[in-house]
């Protein structure tokens, strides 16, 4: 994918090694524990889509990157999901952290815990 891209609207996509910041937050339906369905077909692909964001990393490699999801996303499938998200992205090279943080302590009136990686 050489030369200048648009999408279908005729806005101009960035090329590799144009994007600083990486922010994203893949659905969380299929994670959260409010979910009593999250082993459905459609929680299922949901939760798939972490890869998604995973390839536009290593596509474009920003030289950071944020990841937010529900704080379930920390223990789904005894952290499995977790721990192939950070394998993944230290494949790529990146270093990473990762932590539950409460949304209220940041100035966002509410009280959700939200994995930050």
């Amino acid at each position: 994918m050489e030369g200048e891209q648009t999408n279908e609207k005729g806005q101009t996509l960035p090329q590799k090694g144009d994007v600083e910041l990486l922010c994203g937050g893949p659905p969380c339906q299929g994670f959260s524990g409010m979910n009593r369905f999250n082993s459905r077909q459609y929680s299922l692909f949901k939760n798939s889509l972490i890869a998604s964001y995973l390839s536009y990393c290593e596509y474009y490699r920003p030289k950071y990157f944020l990841l937010e999801n529900v704080r379930n996303f920390v223990a789904f499938k005894r952290s499995m999901v977790l721990k192939l998200t950070l394998r993944c992205l230290l494949s790529m090279g990146y270093q990473c952290t990762f932590g539950v943080l409460q949304a209220g302590n940041y100035g966002v009136p509410q009280t959700r815990r939200r994995a930050i990686l």
